[in-house]
């Protein structure tokens, strides 16, 4: 019998940022198929103790500006994840999607 292990994320965040990057990390959680084990405000060393003590495989961040610059655990930036969608550059911003034309009808014809 084979079992699949889930992959355990605490997501981390700044109080100035609470509700904004917390729905967009539980989003990315979501989409990621991990199980969610935690949130930490503010204590980064929190957050890098769940990784050591094995509750959580990966640390969770919004944005790679809102961690410190020793991130030795395995660290995910939501900011990185590219848009479902999205081509190797990325969506253009203010993109809609667009109808592909078939056949061109001239007057000619």
């Amino acid at each position: 019998m084979t079992y699949h292990l889930q992959t355990a994320a605490v997501v981390f965040v700044l109080t100035r940022y609470l509700l904004r990057d917390t729905d967009r990390c539980l989003e990315y959680c979501r989409q990621q198929g991990y199980r969610f084990v935690g949130l930490i405000a503010d204590d980064w060393a929190a957050a890098i103790e769940l990784t050591r003590s094995g509750e959580a495989q990966v640390i969770v961040v919004a944005d790679p500006e809102h961690v410190d610059p020793d991130r030795t655990p395995r660290v995910e930036f939501v900011a990185h994840q590219m848009p479902q969608g999205a081509g190797p550059a990325g969506p253009r911003p203010g993109a809609a999607p667009r109808t592909h034309i078939v056949r061109r009808q001239t007057e000619e014809e």
